[in-house]
């Protein structure tokens, strides 16, 4: 896999289309929403069509339903268009949203006070079943290996705080928020 961390395959074609069924009670009617047009797709297009799923679901339906890993029919396409003259990469996503809080619970919290590159286990793994119902796709293996760091660096940025893809208090609180 190239990009595990954001579930995007070495080989594809122009578009992208992923689909997945959650078995969550309360679900809001379809919302699709494009991210910006980047040049690069694996690292400004798939991730921004992320955030701007997540800021429109949080507008229209509230915070509780702004989670894509607790989104019911989940499709993402990206297609390469011409912008302004040039090539860019549009990912556009789709999905039901629905409420997380069911999905949040049966995840463990994070005990540990601080978690980094190179660290194994148990605790590392909550990290990673945190930062995937955040929407990353990161596969839970106990390893805070390069998809983790890369995670929780983007993670970090998009919240505001110090990016220095280490998890420390301030980070365990948003991510289990």
């Amino acid at each position: 896999m190239f990009l595990k961390s954001i579930g995007i395959p070495a080989v594809m074609a122009g578009a992208l289309c992923l689909t997945a069924q959650t078995a969550l009670a309360e679900c809001k009617p379809s919302l699709t929403q494009a991210g910006e047009a980047a040049v690069s797709r694996t690292l400004v297009a798939f991730p921004t069509s992320f955030w701007a799923w997540k800021k429109a679901a949080r507008e229209k339906y509230g915070e509780a339903f702004d989670n894509w890993s607790s989104a019911s029919n989940r499709r993402i396409d990206c297609v390469q268009e011409s912008v302004a003259g040039a090539k860019r990469w549009i990912c556009t996503r789709t999905a039901e949203p629905c409420d997380r809080a069911e999905k949040s619970a049966k995840i463990p919290r994070i005990e540990a006070s601080r978690l980094q590159r190179g660290d194994k286990g148990e605790q590392v793994e909550r990290l990673q079943q945190w930062l995937n119902l955040h929407g990353y796709a990161i596969e839970v293996d106990g390893n805070f290996g390069s998809g983790t760091v890369r995670a929780v660096r983007d993670f970090q940025s998009r919240e505001g705080i110090k990016v220095d893809g280490v998890v420390g208090r301030e980070t365990q609180e948003r991510l289990q928020a």
